[in-house]
């Protein structure tokens, strides 16, 4: 059967011969038969006209069979005729492949390689022999690099579109990677059926390095690079651009290039255009461009046209920080020159002298004012052994030392000496100057100022002379101030004492009439004079009393020692227990710090405040008291504050005065005395005293004690 439907010659004459051979002897049966059975002849008549049709038949299908042979053979010859000049063609079009630099190779239907030149061998490193017949994406590991085409498979897109251009990497036999640029098409054979493919590739591995380096220049560089059209825009632009003017590259490709100069530069910037449009150069062109944020960025342009592309290829600096610096500098030098005016107008008005001096020291430049404070004139030539001369010879030594303790140590010059003029006159001079070093650290110059002070000294010699008589004077007062001030401790004291005696017999006496009078029968009135009588006389007693303490404090000597507060405050708090209990006080005691001070004096202190508290909170249904502290680096700050009934801030300046009271309700008793003795006993302790109030809103009252007590 295989040889029957066969596309060769003999598979050919088959399909001729098949059908005459079966369908004809039928077709001569079915007539003949109808013949007979029709008798129209007999069977013997029959069998001769089929015997002589089938000769006839024969005959003619052998006939037709030699004249197909023989244009088969003809056909075959005429192709061999051909065969033989294609392949002559082959021949010389295979030795033309073989002058190619290309690598060129021929692949079948099925990707493996039938033809592979000598380029091929050399590029890739395999002979003809050894690449044919293997499937050259197998034999150098193709891998697409970019395509022209938006398919990657290759032979698909070949199939598809008849041709396919791109890069790709080749690996060759001795597994060195190169990048080839690469053109296949489709080969087909005259009815059009795929038969192969021709691929045609060029190594550019070292141009594509060249590339790749130009674009990481392009990409890396710091300077802003760039290609521009004779219409203004940008075709092209580095990295450097967006990270300087802050667009995208679609932002400053989509618009003309005068859009982002300032509006100040864009005539000179198109003029410049223009003249790289007629092929000439730029160089260190200047211009500001907008950024996007609003602010702009001073640029350096060097810029040069391509005839060929008609394209512009610049590079540009940004130069904002130089332009700054640059403007600073303008600035200060017009600040120092408008400085320097100030300073020259100042020196004559102040009447300073001015010394100038390089190293080493030999020569000297003085202003006209500093030779005036030597006694000179303003054209008198000077040096250093002119200058040793006019000083007073008293102080020529140490003036001399204090110079070159300057120079070598690199320190100050502020000296006081005495020059002494031609004329004899003397003036005292201040001189105040430095040492100046160059970059290598040894010394430049030595510049400085003069100011005559003979007047200050003058001055000073006087202010010495009233110093030591006042000094005097204040001794002698200040023993008279103590002996009047112990004159009158003793006298307080001494009337306080010697008044206790009146007031004992007062109270004595009245509470013996009381009794004496006990039953006799006394009006009202005369019950309330004797109820005075003994009230008056025992807040005398605790007047006199308070006296006697707030006299005392002001003798008494000093005892430091250190002073848990916590502890001292809680003895009070023991001292006045029945008094908190009475009046149903909640009393917060904070933690509180050590000092240095007296104890008893203090606990004073504390008692008066606290008996103060509890005095003014009695009208409250719950009254509160709290004690506590801050600290700071210079004092520790106590206070005691209480809800109780407060006071007018206008008359805190009464508060802590000897018998002032601010509340004369008779339900506070008291003698203004207390928060006298407080203040007396601070300020013996190095510290202050103060309060704070409001009226039914509460006190607080404040005392500081120096950490450094």
């Amino acid at each position: 059967m295989q040889i029957i439907t066969s596309e060769l010659n003999g598979g050919s004459i088959a399909c001729r011969l098949i059908p005459s051979v079966l369908i004809l002897p039928l077709v001569l049966g079915w007539f003949i038969n109808q013949g007979l059975r029709a008798n129209y002849y007999s069977t013997a008549v029959g069998i001769s006209i089929i015997a002589m049709l089938l000769s006839i038949i024969y005959i003619l299908l052998l006939w037709r069979c030699v004249k197909y042979v023989n244009k088969i053979n003809d056909h075959r010859r005429k192709s061999e005729e051909a065969l033989g000049k294609s392949q002559e063609r082959l021949m010389q079009q295979a030795a033309l492949l073989d002058l190619a630099y290309e690598a060129i190779f021929v692949r079948d239907a099925n990707s493996s390689i039938t033809y592979w030149n000598k380029a091929a061998e050399e590029m890739y490193g395999w002979t003809m022999a050894e690449a044919a017949g293997i499937v050259s994406h197998t034999l150098l590991q193709t891998q697409i690099l970019e395509s022209c085409s938006e398919q990657t498979d290759i032979d698909t897109t070949l199939l598809k579109t008849g041709n396919w251009q791109g890069k790709l990497i080749h690996t060759c036999k001795d597994g060195k990677r190169i990048t080839v640029e690469s053109r296949q098409v489709l080969i087909c054979d005259s009815l059009g059926k795929p038969t192969g493919f021709l691929e045609v590739n060029r190594d550019i591995t070292e141009r594509k390095r060249a590339e790749q380096e130009r674009d990481r220049f392009f990409s890396l560089s710091i300077d802003l690079l760039c290609t521009a059209g004779v219409d203004g825009y940008f075709k092209h632009l580095n990295p450097a651009f967006e990270k300087t003017l802050g667009y995208t590259q679609k932002e400053l490709l989509s618009l003309p290039i005068l859009d982002f100069i300032h509006e100040k530069d864009r005539a000179k910037t198109r003029a410049e255009m223009e003249n790289l449009a007629k092929g000439g150069s730029t160089l260190n062109f200047e211009n500001r461009y907008r950024c996007k944020d609003g602010s702009y960025k001073w640029l350096v342009w060097n810029s040069v046209t391509d005839p060929e592309s008609g394209l512009r290829y610049a590079v540009a600096h940004d130069i904002t920080e130089r332009k700054q610096i640059e403007q600073m500098i303008r600035e200060q030098t017009e600040e120092l020159r408008v400085s320097r005016e100030r300073l020259e107008f100042l020196i004559r008005g102040a009447e300073v002298g001015v010394w100038y001096c390089n190293f080493p020291l030999d020569k000297i430049i003085w202003n006209e004012q500093c030779k005036a404070h030597f006694g000179l004139s303003p054209d008198a030539e000077v040096n250093f052994d002119l200058f040793y001369q006019l000083l007073h010879p008293d102080d020529r030594e140490f003036t001399r030392q204090a110079i070159e303790y300057s120079v070598n140590n690199a320190a100050g010059y502020d000296v006081d000496y005495r020059t002494v003029a031609p004329d004899g006159r003397v003036r005292w001079i201040r001189a105040i100057g430095k040492t100046f070093f160059d970059a290598t650290g040894e010394p430049h110059r030595f510049d400085g100022i003069t100011i005559d002070i003979s007047d200050r000294k003058l001055a000073q010699e006087e202010i010495r002379q009233l110093n030591e008589t006042l000094e005097e004077r204040v001794k002698q007062r200040t023993v008279q101030l103590e002996a009047a001030n112990k004159e009158l401790e003793s006298f307080s004291y001494s009337v306080s004492h010697d008044l206790r005696a009146p007031l004992r017999h007062i109270a004595g006496f009245t509470d013996l009439l009381q009794k004496r009078l006990g039953s006799t029968e006394l009006d009202e009135t005369s019950r309330r004079y004797l109820s005075i009588i003994t009230e008056t006389t025992k807040q005398a007693g605790k007047l006199i009393d308070d006296l006697l303490t707030f006299s005392r404090m002001g003798r008494t000597e000093m005892r430091y020692t250190i002073v848990d507060m916590n502890q001292l405050v809680q003895e009070v708090q023991r001292n006045l227990e029945s008094e908190i209990r009475k009046s149903q006080v909640r009393l917060t005691i904070e933690l509180l710090p050590q000092v240095q001070g007296d104890p008893s004096m203090l606990r004073l202190v504390v008692h008066n405040l606290l008996e103060n508290a509890l005095k003014y909170t009695r009208t409250r249904t719950l009254a509160e008291i709290n004690v506590g502290s801050s600290t700071n680096n210079e004092q520790v700050v106590f206070f005691v504050r209480d809800n109780g009934i407060g006071f007018d801030m206008r008359y805190v300046h009464k508060m802590f005065g000897v018998f002032q009271r601010l509340h004369s309700d008779p339900q506070f008793e008291g003698t203004g005395v207390g928060l006298a003795n407080v203040q007396r006993i601070i300020h013996r302790h190095g510290g202050h005293v103060w309060s704070e109030g409001e009226l039914d809103q509460g006190a607080t009252f404040y005392f500081t004690l120096p950490t450094g007590i």
